[in-house]
């Protein structure tokens, strides 16, 4: 199973859908397109990982309406608990964090802080190649024409990225400290 498996069936987990709304859904973490998953929710079906309903349409084909099997639950749950590798893209981290209801508090806060830890590297390898531009470029960073500038700034950004995940990262934490006193709906990470 690849990571797209693991994503359809998380998705999966959670409802039960047509293969162009799973598409759909999907695409809320990464650009898949529909070709792509067809095929595999096939091969899961033959794998028994997922089943189908035929819903009838009128004026068009019949469509299908895939649903998990217990045994594509229990994959879902055993990804889940398998930590992340560092260089593992934030969209498979953000389909966890689509799942992290199915884990109990001890793997659902592990989860975040090996995040936390991926994001405090990424922070600290960016904040070298920042010192490294500067090395390169003397003054030049100052101007507004640089590509340096331009280094700079996109670095800056990543930066700000990390850290605000990581500060997510924490904030989530707090909540299965907390999590008999919250009101979640009264509640945000952020306020504009």
């Amino acid at each position: 199973m690849n990571t797209l498996n693991y994503g359809l069936l998380a998705i999966l987990s959670n409802e039960s859908i047509s293969g162009y709304d799973l598409m759909l859904r999907i695409n809320a973490f990464w650009h898949i397109p529909h070709s792509r998953i067809y095929p595999l929710l096939a091969k899961m079906e033959q794998e028994k990982f997922v089943t189908y309903t035929l819903v009838e349409q009128k004026g068009k084909p019949d469509k299908k309406v895939y649903s998990i099997t217990e045994k594509g639950l229990i994959t879902v749950k055993e990804w889940l608990i398998v930590p992340l590798d560092a260089s593992t893209k934030k969209e498979e981290f953000y389909l966890k964090i689509y799942c992290i209801h199915y884990l109990d508090k001890e793997h659902a806060v592990q989860l975040l802080k090996d995040r936390e830890e991926v994001l405090v590297e990424k922070i600290h390898s960016r904040k070298k190649r920042i010192e490294e531009i500067k090395a390169e470029c003397d003054s030049s960073i100052n101007s507004l024409n640089s590509p340096y500038f331009s280094r700079y700034i996109l670095i800056q950004k990543l930066i700000s990225d990390s850290a605000i995940e990581i500060k997510w990262c924490r904030w989530v934490i707090g909540l299965y400290d907390t999590a008999e006193n919250i009101n979640f709906l009264d509640m945000s990470f952020f306020e504009f």
